[in-house]
C-alpha cells in the first residue's frame, strides 16, 4: 500500500514567497552577517507598510490639540470603528504588494489581524500612549492657565509683540 507524500490541506495562504527577497538571500551566498541585515530590513519595511494604514486611522481618533481645554475633562480616543477603518483600506488601496491574491485580498488580511489579540495589544498600547500624551498637553494647559491668568497672559503677549516690532520702544 503507497501513502500519499507530504500532507494536503484546503488552507491558502494570504502571503505569498517574495521572489525578490529569496533573489536577495540566494546573492548572499552564505555571508550570514549580510543575510541577517537582508532578512532584518525586509521585515522591518513589510511592519512598516502593515502598520502604515493602521496608523494613519489611528490618527483620525486622536482628538486634535485645539479640543484641550483647562475647563473641560481630558479629551479621550475614539473607538476603533472597523467597518470604517476597512472603507479608508478600499479607499487607500494596497500597501502590501506580497499578498497571495490582490486588491480584494488584503482587506480580508487585515479584516482577520483586527480579530487577533495582536490588534488588540497594538491598539491598547497606542491608545495609552495617546491619552497619555493628551493628559500632558491638558495639564500643560491647566498650568499655564494656574500661574499664568489671561489678563497677565495678554499683557505678556502684547509687551512681547511691541518688544519684537518696536526694539528702541523696550
Amino acid at each position: 500500500m503507497e501513502l500519499p507524500q507530504g500532507a494536503k490541506t484546503k488552507y491558502e495562504p494570504f502571503v505569498r514567497a517574495d521572489k525578490k527577497m529569496l533573489k536577495k538571500l540566494e546573492e548572499t551566498k552564505g555571508n550570514w552577517p549580510a543575510c541577517e541585515e537582508t532578512l532584518e530590513q525586509h521585515f522591518a519595511d513589510l511592519t512598516q507598510s502593515f502598520l502604515l494604514p493602521l496608523e494613519r486611522y489611528f490618527q483620525t481618533l486622536v482628538p486634535s490639540s485645539r479640543t484641550i481645554s483647562p475647563w473641560k475633562a481630558t479629551p479621550r480616543v475614539k473607538p476603533f470603528q472597523v467597518d470604517v477603518f476597512l472603507k479608508s483600506l478600499r479607499d487607500m488601496g494596497p500597501q502590501l504588494s506580497i499578498l497571495s491574491k490582490g486588491k480584494t485580498e488584503w482587506v480580508d488580511f487585515y479584516r482577520r489581524f483586527l480579530r487577533s489579540p495582536n490588534f488588540k495589544s497594538w491598539f491598547r498600547a497606542r491608545t495609552r500612549q495617546a491619552e497619555r500624551s493628551l493628559k500632558k498637553h491638558h495639564l500643560k494647559g491647566i498650568f499655564y492657565y494656574s500661574f499664568f491668568p489671561p489678563a497677565i497672559a495678554l499683557c505678556f503677549v502684547v509687551s512681547t509683540l511691541i518688544f519684537f516690532f518696536f526694539p528702541s520702544a523696550g
